[in-house]
């Protein structure tokens, strides 16, 4: 791929013409990284189990979630469907992330609560190393679906040139310099982690408008909401972290202008909506 002729600000939210999705895919296959230094190759089921119309995978070789809380789940598949339900709410993610993702590791929280706020969650993982491999935990079909275009876009990011804690392009802030983060609150990060943190939780923000826009439960409609409040309060707080500190390259220009013109509008409908539904 000629990166010289990408037009980044198309990369930087889903399109509708899956131009994103091809520069990810085209970077993948003809761009070596420090923490890619091969092509990576999707993995074909080989008898696994699959979702996506036989494209993904399910299957826990090399486990991104750790035991003994993370119990690996062989009978998925039906979670997954009924996490997927949610996804196609946002069609453009629904189109995306089967292009993107090859592997998901299903497991079981044996932690989480069956009650309360707590059982609104999902914990997932992906590295930059493995690119398509994602692990994630099904025991609630609204984060499940949230953990689905989450880690896809932590992928595509990563296919741009912004690993975690590297990049080659977009990002160009020193990794010692560091910020807080808008999802990990313990402990400052760099700023290509807190862009890998915004990315990722914007698609999620994404998906719960589109997820709120469409139930009609509620029950279920009083769980979005609350998944959708407590993103667009971290969103809020990446963006302008984001805003104040990061520096570009000539990439970065294109793509962190037309991202936080995406931060505006998905936190503009995320207010909007949960100030109709407190109304």
């Amino acid at each position: 791929m000629d990166v010289t002729s990408i037009d980044w600000e198309r990369t930087a939210r889903p399109q509708a013409d899956g131009y994103d999705t091809a520069v990810a895919l085209g970077l993948i296959e003809s761009e070596p990284a420090p923490w890619r230094p091969l092509p990576p190759q999707r993995t074909p089921a080989n008898g696994a189990p699959t979702i996506a119309e036989g494209r993904v995978a399910l299957r826990t070789e090399d486990p991104l979630l750790p035991a003994p809380r993370f119990v690996p789940d062989a009978q998925a598949a039906p979670a997954m469907e009924q996490a997927l339900h949610y996804v196609r709410r946002w069609p453009l993610a629904a189109r995306q992330w089967p292009d993107i993702v090859h592997t998901i590791q299903c497991y079981h929280d044996t932690e989480q609560p069956t009650e309360g706020p707590g059982r609104l969650g999902s914990a997932s993982h992906s590295v930059d190393a493995r690119f398509g491999v994602i692990g994630l935990t099904v025991n609630c079909p609204l984060a499940t679906a949230q953990a689905i275009v989450h880690e896809m876009a932590h992928h595509k990011l990563r296919a741009f040139g912004v690993a975690n804690e590297n990049a080659i392009r977009i990002i160009s802030n020193p990794q010692d310099e560091l910020y807080p983060s808008p999802i990990v609150v313990d402990r400052p990060r760099p700023m290509t982690a807190v862009l890998h943190a915004q990315y990722s939780f914007i698609h999620v923000t994404q998906l719960d408008v589109h997820m709120l826009e469409q139930e009609e439960d509620p029950l279920v409609r009083s769980d979005i909401r609350a998944l959708l409040a407590r993103n667009a309060s971290r969103m809020e707080k990446g963006f302008e972290t984001l805003r104040q500190h990061a520096r570009t390259d000539a990439a970065g220009r294109e793509f962190l202008g037309a991202f936080f013109t995406w931060c505006s509008d998905v936190l503009a409908s995320s207010r909007k909506m949960l100030a109709t539904e407190r109304a």
